[in-house]
């Protein structure tokens, strides 16, 4: 444990020291003890060691037990699971809105499929209409002939 002073504070009898320690640094003033850096020491955690914190969470795994199996703090523990907390949010938010957005291209495609199936239909319905056409003009021959007649 390396101990440095770290300036003295009020009177000559007041002094801070910063203790390091494997889990977390500590500001020592007097006798009262206050831990700093458990953020810091959390983003110290490789990558795996925070992945194994969130697995271990996931199975149900309490903070203590958490602690003791990667070797660190309960803190660190705590802080690494509430940036995870904040990151999974974010997760779950990306992953509604591409589902929102998965759902907004089917509608559009199944729209799409039913213009083109209205314009496929349109060939025989111009045929049928042309046909309808031809009838008139014939019926229209006829009548014009009979009236000449």
């Amino acid at each position: 444990m390396d101990n440095l002073a770290f300036g003295s504070i009020g009177n000559a009898e007041s002094v801070s020291v910063v203790s390091e320690t494997l889990d977390s640094k500590e500001i020592l003033n007097g006798d009262s003890k206050m831990e700093i850096t458990a953020e810091r020491k959390s983003k110290r955690l490789s990558p795996e060691q925070k992945e194994q914190i969130k697995q271990l969470k996931l199975s149900g795994m309490g903070t203590e037990e958490i602690a003791k199996t990667v070797g660190c703090s309960k803190t660190t523990v705590q802080t690494t699971l509430n940036g995870g907390s904040k990151s999974l949010s974010k997760a779950d938010k990306l992953a509604k809105d591409i589902e929102k957005q998965k759902l907004n291209e089917q509608k559009r495609q199944q729209e799409l499929l039913r213009q083109i199936e209205l314009v496929k239909n349109l060939g025989p319905k111009k045929q049928e209409l042309k046909t309808e056409q031809d009838k008139t003009a014939e019926l229209e021959r006829q009548l014009a002939a009979l009236m000449s007649a």
